[in-house]
């Protein structure tokens, strides 16, 4: 698949899943830094939480990676608790 744009070259089928890629890792190193805004965070919390199937949504990114979106989720989530409950953790916006 070809996306012929105005702005530039057309995306290809490699480029999409390259992009899938950099933004997957990208919101996960998000998520996982302590420096990271609570709002940004709870931002990515959402996307990574969401099962709503567009082209650079949470579930697809995964997929595009040969990654199952549930147990990366879940190993997420287990890893971020962990860091929660370490004493440096962010407090949780009320």
């Amino acid at each position: 698949m070809n996306t012929t744009t105005d702005r530039g070259p057309p995306w290809t089928d490699a480029g999409i899943a390259k992009l899938r890629e950099i933004l997957l890792e990208d919101a996960m190193e998000c998520v996982a830094r302590y420096r990271t805004p609570i709002p940004e965070r709870a931002e990515l919390m959402a996307w990574f939480g969401s099962d709503h199937l567009a082209p650079l949504r949470f579930c697809v990114c995964a997929a595009s990676c040969g990654l199952d979106h549930e147990a990366l989720r879940e190993g997420l989530l287990a890893v971020l608790s962990e860091q929660d409950s370490e004493p440096e953790a962010l407090p949780t916006a009320a």
